[in-house]
């Protein structure tokens, strides 16, 4: 029997607008190309864990192999006028 673990990968989130209205997007740092949309950050969620499934599954498909997390965000705090 085959064990399943749990991967967290980093997911980087940038609001949006366009002539719809807002909506939220996020792409993978460690999965080029696995990104997705939504309009909510819930439904953003959701899109998420799909793409990434989606996402793996396509690699163990052709063969590849799923990368280990590697990013990490951190934050620098600077002086700065606003």
């Amino acid at each position: 029997m085959s064990r399943i673990n749990q991967i967290e990968y980093t997911m980087v989130v940038e609001p949006a607008e366009d002539e719809n209205g807002k909506y939220y997007c996020s792409y993978f740092p460690d999965l080029p190309g696995c990104t997705t949309m939504a309009s909510t950050l819930k439904e953003l969620d959701a899109h998420a864990k799909e793409a990434v499934n989606l996402y793996i599954d396509a690699l163990k498909q052709t063969g590849q192999r799923v990368p280990m997390p590697s990013v990490e965000i951190r934050k620098v705090r600077v002086k700065a006028a606003v």
